[in-house]
């Protein structure tokens, strides 16, 4: 059987073999015990930075989400009593004359948005009803016209020529029966918050 010192006895450079052997086996023992655990947590770290990365570009959509969110919350403002007082005062404005506000009844639209809505009979031309739906469209809320109808023809306009029949004169004025529905969208409550 060998023995560690009849091997160095049959080994000319003894001394060297007795630096290196010590030497040997402190690289191994490190490379099993500190380097083999460090690649391992620098692999792991690795995956993780790369799972991070991929990560990063959803967190900036999300951020770029709120922050446009952030913008568009001012325009979902507004109920049935301020879409009622901005009219009014938009058609002060515009010399629009408003007959009758009658609220409609308000009624969900999307997943997430409400609608509400008023239905107004009013008088007059052109020019104010083009000012005025330009100034209702223009709200700082998300409000738009839903349905517009114009009637040229008034009950005053109309001439008794027969019995029953009834027969128009020729428009004298540019005044018009106008009726049109107006809404405001506003978010279900708590999907702004």
């Amino acid at each position: 059987m060998l023995s560690v010192e009849s091997l160095l006895l049959k080994v000319k450079n003894r001394r060297l073999v007795v630096v290196l052997i010590p030497i040997v086996l402190g690289v191994i023992a490190g490379g099993v015990l500190v380097v083999k655990p460090s690649l391992g947590k620098l692999g792991f770290a690795k995956s993780e930075l790369s799972g991070l990365k991929e990560k990063e570009g959803h967190y900036g959509a999300i951020l770029q989400g709120e922050k446009r969110l952030e913008e568009l919350k001012p325009r979902f403002i507004g109920d049935k009593t301020w879409l009622i007082e901005q009219l009014n005062t938009i058609a002060q404005r515009t010399r629009f004359s408003i007959l009758t506000i009658l609220p409609e009844d308000p009624r969900r639209v999307a997943e997430y948005l409400n609608q509400t809505s008023v239905r107004i009979d009013a008088e007059g031309g052109y020019h104010e009803l083009g000012e005025f739906v330009s100034q209702v469209e223009n709200l700082t809320g998300y409000v738009k016209v839903l349905s517009l109808d114009i009637n040229a023809e008034s009950p005053s306009q109309q001439v008794q020529a027969a019995p029953g029949v009834a027969r128009t004169r020729p428009q004298t004025t540019d005044v018009y029966n106008i009726s049109l529905s107006v809404g405001v969208f506003t978010p279900l409550q708590g999907v702004l918050e």
